[in-house]
């Protein structure tokens, strides 16, 4: 025999139970009236011990409010940490008094009863209902929807319930008092009757209206094809819409994903989303065996282009499928589970989650906007929420950013629950509020936060040479150039990662996978995250052979780049400022003052004026990578002390690795204010000016200089002094030069120039400009193996050096716009190894060091120095090359041989000629090995080098003339080369496959002959291509002076003569060459000059 419980009895112990024979007794209620619970909702109440639990039913019926029942088949789910406690129950289950029928089989079996006692005569739901009387209509039909209980607070409340008959649908509103008994009563596709309903205008639509004297009654399928249909009147015409069919879906839910947004698996394969079905509770949630049908859903996948966080999370693969619920969605509960398990969530675990839950409910987001913010949460959940500075607060306010940067159109996607919404749902213009019909094929793209690690193995896998052509580029030793790779981002994603620093000062992009060094253009934060687009990797091949073993040592520099404009800051750590309001420019500072400094920062501080920087470098006397800094320090006290902290004046702050404070580098920057607290001296061996910064004992805090008060910053106060020992001026900025302006400026007398051993200039210069070549050099010193072991050593566990005993950066420096080029030469073995120094970044360069070339007074290169430094103001190359050619300066080539005739040493300015080639002297095509620098041969090097890593190198050395005078001119680089033979691109492909397979290819014409180490029986391609050349006609080239300062104007040839044993001197002029840097092949050359002769003609007459 069945035992009975009440409420009180079923909550004692505090856990979940099922009924195992025990009855549950109750009342049962529906809220329909203003309290702490939804209307609607159904309670067991216990009003002896007026205690209560929420109930999930699978129906109710309305006559059964307010009645006492006992429940023979009941779970009981409670769980403190989620907040769950609810009871779970089929109304088959629930008896009222000692009826042997359930209540439900009761209601059934009176509703017959009822029905066959009334006149079955009913209008039907048809394409042109129209009534004869407005009210007592009589209506029978299928139940097609039901639309949410819409709820007006302190007022009323109302649902409303679609009939349909074939495809023709109307519309019943229930509102008023004791609506919401009615609301959980009707199911989806259940036959009904309705008497005594009225017609009452909505809007611009006319429907029933369900009121006190309105009744109903279920009937079956079978009684429904027996009503007498009423004949349509004209007095009173329906709105009637054309339906589809229900779409209904029955299934199991066999994995509980999210409650808090309503995320479920259905039968193992597939999701579905009741975040906005209005009936769901993430305080009752459905559980693992509840066998539910959904009605009136739609249907979509969601893909991912790249690893998903969100889809990480739901443990789900892209291109899943998911039901998507609505304001039209009705679920209905077939069954539930056996047990009383249940998997909650712990409310105070996922805090975060909840901020994004309400917000999401305030902004009322379509299912595509739910999904992208989602998104958004998943990848800040993921990669940042075990960072130990970053809170709570801060995780939100980051979501928030992001939201707002890459979702602004999201505020448009509201939905609204309310009658046009229900309404509009099927139509084809305004469609569901919640599943925009917009999106492609039904999928919904997701916009993805992919893990630094798939961004870094994704690209890695698409790299390819970096081949970037610009004008004006040294072709010579091409078998040094650095080879580089890269990969770009598809820009379709979103990089979001946090900046750190690693120990030995560079910096990294880091999440919860990994870290990758980048290089940026801006002045980032350190611990800020970023937002980053078009992110490009950069791969610099920096392996070499070892010259004893003959095996290469690898070495690979790997980066990513990003230029600071497509930076998007979203979180930036919190940091304590201080603030001076005070004109302090060019004014004697003694010492800051502070009113209630005590109260504020119980420490010692001082004030600093960064006023020099020294670039980071490694130190081999303290074997640790440091960095000095020149500082102006002051004291900082309360305004009520007396006593000074320091004596002010300049003092060096060295931060180093040891200490970890070299991340104090990216916060002090040069000519700001900084407050430095517990600044304490830890060197032992150096003087008592300098400072050693630890990240354990000290924190610096920013001063903003400003007039308007900043009302969360600490205000300091600067004592004034004309006896103070150094006035601040602010910094006069020193001027960049671009490559023409530091030619000319280095041409100006300088009278220390001559007094150095070493012919450098004293006073440092900056330049900018595009790089448009890197070269690896080997340097003046010889290696040795046990160097480059120590070197390489240095480079794999601190960045530092190249990787190579002495061995330099060559790069060459074009003006932008120009043709101007500068060689700078940069040692870096005691710094890191610089990044973003790639063909086409635009650079510039602080404090070089100037030399005069050996090859005359008009030459000169850069080379670095230890305070020199670098900045990169964009690694993205122009996408066309402009350079302006119209000024470059037309030149005989008589005036320069006449120059070189009388020792005059020529200017090292680029110049223009017209001219034709007379004969191609020289052509060698080859591909050497980039390890060994041996030329390969079928695929082969000379050396057997198993991973080649191969260049091509062109050069011809062809004469030219002008008609006045003829020179000799070396073309260097394939596309110089393959410009000069008129190649098509297919043609120099054959070409170079031809000299990959045979080695070097050589060709000499001479006149009257011509050589090529080629064997007879193998065609030469060359000869027809120099014959091409030559016939092609005049040209433009833009070509430098090639000179030596040894050569002199007139040279003797010794030349045998018919008379045996006896030798004469001709005298021969020197030849003249010339170094082509751009030829122009334009078809309208002659028509241009054609016209500029004819413009002077005119000109020359009108003058006359």
């Amino acid at each position: 025999m069945s035992t009975s419980i009440n409420i009180a009895q079923l909550v004692t112990g505090g856990k979940s139970r099922t009924s195992k024979g025990q009855s549950l007794t109750g009342m049962l209620f529906v809220v329909s009236k203003e309290s702490s619970l939804a209307r609607g909702t159904i309670e067991l109440v216990d009003f002896t011990s007026e205690q209560m639990a929420l109930c999930v039913v699978d129906q109710f019926i309305p006559t059964y409010h307010r009645v006492i029942v006992s429940i023979k088949e009941w779970n009981y789910i409670f769980d403190a940490a989620s907040g769950y406690r609810y009871l779970e129950f089929k109304m088959d289950s629930v008896f009222y008094s000692n009826d042997t029928l359930s209540v439900i089989r009761r209601h059934i079996k009176s509703e017959s009863k009822t029905y066959s006692k009334q006149p079955h005569v009913f209008y039907i739901p048809s394409p042109t209902l129209s009534c004869a009387e407005k009210r007592n209509v009589a209506l029978a039909g299928q139940i097609h929807s039901i639309s949410p209980l819409i709820v007006v607070p302190k007022v009323t409340s109302y649902f409303f319930l679609q009939l349909t008959r074939d495809r023709s649908c109307v519309t019943i509103r229930f509102s008023g008092k004791g609506c919401e008994y009615y609301y959980h009563y009707f199911l989806i596709g259940s036959y009904h009757v309705f008497q005594n309903l009225s017609i009452i205008k909505k809007g611009e639509r006319t429907i029933f209206s369900f009121g006190k004297e309105s009744c109903t009654c279920t009937i079956t399928a079978t009684q429904y094809a027996d009503i007498t249909i009423q004949p349509n009147s004209l007095e009173y015409p329906l709105t009637v819409t054309s339906v589809e069919k229900p779409r209904q879906f029955t299934g199991c839910i066999t994995r509980i994903i999210d409650t808090l947004f309503g995320i479920y698996e259905l039968e193992s394969k597939l999701l579905v989303c009741l975040f906005h079905y209005m009936n769901y509770s993430p305080q009752k949630p459905y559980r693992i065996g509840t066998r539910i049908t959904i009605s009136h859903f739609h249907t979509t996948k969601v893909q991912s282009l790249t690893t998903s966080h969100l889809l990480s999370l739901w443990e789900m693969k892209n291109d899943c499928p998911v039901l998507v619920s609505c304001q039209m969605t009705r679920i209905e509960i077939q069954s539930f589970p056996t047990h009383s398990q249940v998997l909650g969530e712990d409310m105070q675990t996922v805090s975060f989650k909840l901020l994004v839950y309400l917000d999401v409910i305030k902004r009322q987001l379509d299912f595509s906007s739910l999904l992208q913010q989602l998104e958004i949460y998943a990848a800040l959940e993921s990669k940042f929420s075990k960072s130990m500075d970053l809170d709570l607060n801060g995780l939100f306010k980051t979501f928030n950013i992001i939201r707002k940067h890459l979702l602004e159109n999201d505020e448009n996607q509201a939905y609204s629950i309310d009658f046009d919404s229900f309404f509009s749902h099927d139509d084809e213009d305004s469609g569901c509020q919640v599943f925009t019909r917009n999106s492609d094929k039904n999928v919904i793209q997701l916009i993805s936060y992919p893990s630094l690690e798939n961004v870094k193995s994704s690209l890695e896998d698409n790299l390819a040479p970096y081949q970037l052509d610009l004008i004006g580029e040294n072709h010579f030793n091409e078998q040094h150039k650095v080879l580089i790779k890269s990969a770009e981002l598809n820009q379709e994603h979103q990089l979001l990662g946090r900046i750190d620093m690693l120990d030995d000062g560079r910096l990294v992009l880091v999440d919860n996978t990994c870290n990758i060094l980048i290089n940026t253009t801006e002045n980032i934060e350190l611990g800020a995250i970023y937002l980053c687009k078009k992110v490009r990797l950069f791969s610099e091949d920096l392996s070499y052979l070892n010259s004893l073993t003959f095996e290469k040592t690898k070495l690979d520099c790997r980066y990513i780049s990003c230029n600071g404009h497509d930076l998007y800051l979203v979180y930036r750590p919190h940091q304590q400022i201080f603030q001076i309001e005070q004109d302090i420019s060019s004014v004697g500072i003694s010492r800051f003052i502070c009113d209630g400094l005590t109260t504020v920062v119980n420490h010692p501080v001082v004030v600093a004026h960064v006023i020099d920087k020294l670039p980071l470098e490694f130190s081999v006397l303290g074997n640790d990578i440091e960095c000095r800094l020149v500082v102006m320090l002051y004291s900082l006290t309360d305004s009520t002390e007396h006593n000074i902290s320091i004596d002010s004046g300049k003092r060096i702050l060295v931060t180093n690795k040891r200490n970890r404070s070299l991340k104090f580098n990216r916060q002090l920057q040069l000519n700001k204010w900084y407050v430095i607290l517990d600044l304490i001296q830890l060197g032992s061996n150096e003087n008592d000016k300098t400072f050693f910064l630890s990240e354990k004992c000290h924190k610096i805090y920013p001063i903003v200089i400003t007039p308007r008060r900043i009302n969360y910053a600490i205000q300091l106060t600067a004592i004034v002094s004309d006896d103070a020992v150094s006035v601040f001026k602010p910094p006069i900025p020193k001027p960049v030069y671009n490559v023409s302006q530091l030619a000319v400026y280095s041409l100006s007398p300088d009278e220390s120039y001559q007094e150095r051993a070493d012919f450098y200039y004293t006073e440092p210069m900056d330049v900018q400009g595009i790089i448009i070549s890197k070269r690896l050099l080997k340097g003046s010193a010889q290696s040795h193996s046990t160097c480059d072991d120590k070197a390489a050593d240095m480079y794999d566990k601190f960045g530092i050096g190249t990787g190579k005993y002495e061995r330099k950066l060559q790069i060459q420096l074009r003006q932008l716009n120009r043709l101007d080029t500068l060689v700078i030469y940069l040692d870096s073995k005691s710094q890191h190894y610089p990044l973003g120094l790639i063909p086409g970044a635009r650079v510039t360069f602080r404090n070089l060091l100037r030399k005069h070339s050996y090859k005359g007074f008009y030459n000169f290169y850069c080379t670095n120095r230890s305070t020199s430094t670098i900045q990169v103001e964009s690694t993205h190359a122009p996408k066309e090359d402009h350079v302006d050619l119209d000024n470059v300066p037309k030149i005989a080539l008589s005036q320069l041989q006449k120059e070189l005739v009388e020792g005059k040493e020529p200017e090292d300015t680029i110049f223009k000629a017209y001219c034709f080639v007379n004969l191609i002297v020289s052509l060698r095509f080859k591909w050497l090995c980039k390890t060994c620098e041996s030329v390969i041969r079928n695929s082969n090097c000379f050396n057997l080098c198993q991973e080649i890593e191969h260049v091509f190198t062109a050069s011809a050395y062809v004469k030219i003339s002008d008609n006045t005078e003829t020179a000799h001119a070396n073309v260097d680089g394939e596309k110089l080369v393959f410009g000069l033979l008129d190649l098509t691109q297919a043609q120099a492909d054959e070409l170079k496959h031809f000299v990959f397979e045979h080695g070097e290819l050589y060709y000499q014409g001479k006149p009257g002959s011509t050589y090529s180490n080629l064997p007879e029986k193998i065609d030469n391609p060359l000869k027809d291509l120099c014959s091409k050349a030559i016939s092609r006609g005049h040209i433009w080239i833009y070509a430098k002076r090639q000179f030596k300062k040894e050569e002199s104007g007139l040279s003797l040839l010794k030349l045998p003569k018919e008379k045996k044993n006896r030798e004469v001197f001709d005298v021969e002029k020197a030849k003249l060459k010339v170094i082509v840097i751009k030829p122009d092949f334009a078809a309208n050359i002659a028509c241009q000059l054609l016209l500029e002769g004819l413009d002077d003609f005119i000109n020359n007459n009108n003058t006359a």
